[in-house]
């Protein structure tokens, strides 16, 4: 019987002979004469180590080993159909995986692709991260709690003090109004002191005429008088004459002080009252220090202090509402945010490295 791997191993040679092999054989076995089947041996050289080397030559002698044979090579035709349709189904798998393993190739360099975006998007969310730190190492909420508390205080040291001021602005308003309602009074005694000055101004006029027409020789009124009291000592008894000389000193030294009183009165007293209390030239009922003093007071001045105090209250209120209020509770939701951030950071692993 022949060998199954010897089939095997010419089945590449044989198969293009066996239909004409076939022919022979049967025509043969018709007459009655043995056959003996020759096969050349094959040219085709196999360098695979796992079949043997076929044999030179093949002898069939028998014909039912013929027989055989040719049954076996039928089969092993039919055999080499499948594996031929199994190699063609399999190079259609392998194509499938080759295109497969094309679009997965696409797929993983997208992927990488894609990879190196995210780690550069990462690394740039880092960095922010980082500036991010940085911008929080900047204590701007310690530095306005801190102002406000130091500009809060010196507000409510000075709002401490508005009440006293207002109450003092409002009592020397008072004051200025009584003051002012006393002009009258002081233009009166002004009055009255000009009328008395220009009075003794004339009379010492008067005596300077009479004592000129009387004296011997001219000079100021005290040298006239005192010539004139000469006269009268010698016309006296000596027993009055101790009593009239201190009488005639006494005389001269109030008449010696008339002048000088008259031009200080006016330049030092008059001169000065006539500054402020003197009628305004444009309104004669309006004295100057009214117009020039306490109306300005009044109706100016001690009001708009008054009224800056209160702006002052209403500006500490606005303050404290509107800036200190409001910052504070942005700085509270300030405090919540990065409170969310630290959560999102460490629940992301968004920790920048350590160097």
């Amino acid at each position: 019987m022949i060998s199954r791997r010897r089939f095997l191993a010419v089945l590449g040679a044989a198969s293009l002979a066996s239909g004409a092999v076939g022919a022979k054989l049967t025509g043969r076995r018709l007459q009655g004469t043995p056959t003996v089947i020759s096969v050349a041996p094959s040219q085709q050289t196999y360098n695979d180590p796992q079949y043997d080397r076929p044999p030179a030559e093949a002898n069939v002698s028998n014909p039912a080993e013929l027989t055989q044979a040719q049954d076996q090579v039928a089969k092993l035709t039919a055999e080499n159909s499948e594996l031929k349709s199994v190699n063609e189904a399999l190079q259609k798998q392998l194509d499938a995986l080759q295109s497969t393993q094309i679009d997965q190739t696409s797929q993983v360099t997208d992927l990488e692709t894609r990879l190196a975006s995210v780690s550069q998007e990462r690394t740039a969310a880092l960095g922010l991260v980082a500036l991010y730190e940085q911008l929080e190492s900047v204590d701007i909420a310690g530095t306005f709690k801190a102002g406000f508390n130091s500009v809060g205080e010196a507000w409510d040291d000075f709002i401490d003090d508005v009440p006293d001021a207002s109450t003092r602005l409002e009592q020397a308003k008072s004051i200025v109004s009584d003051f002012d309602a006393q002009i009258p009074t002081f233009q009166t005694a002004r009055n009255w002191l000009a009328i008395r000055i220009d009075l003794l101004r004339r009379e010492n006029n008067y005596l300077q005429n009479i004592l000129s027409n009387i004296s011997e020789k001219a000079g100021s009124v005290l040298e006239m008088l005192g010539s004139w009291f000469d006269e009268i000592r010698s016309w006296l008894p000596s027993r009055f004459l101790e009593t009239a000389n201190t009488v005639i000193d006494a005389l001269l030294g109030m008449v010696s002080g008339v002048p000088v009183t008259i031009e200080g009165t006016q330049s030092n007293v008059l001169a000065a009252l006539d500054d402020w209390f003197a009628d305004d030239n444009d309104n004669e009922r309006t004295p100057i220090i009214r117009k020039r003093l306490f109306n300005p007071l009044t109706q100016e001045t001690l009001p708009q202090a008054v009224s800056l105090l209160q702006k002052t209250r209403i500006a500490k209120q606005k303050y404290e509402a509107n800036l200190v209020t409001q910052v504070n509770q942005t700085m509270q939701k300030r405090e919540a945010l990065e409170n969310l951030i630290v959560e999102f950071r460490e629940r992301n692993n968004l920790q920048e490295p350590q160097a």
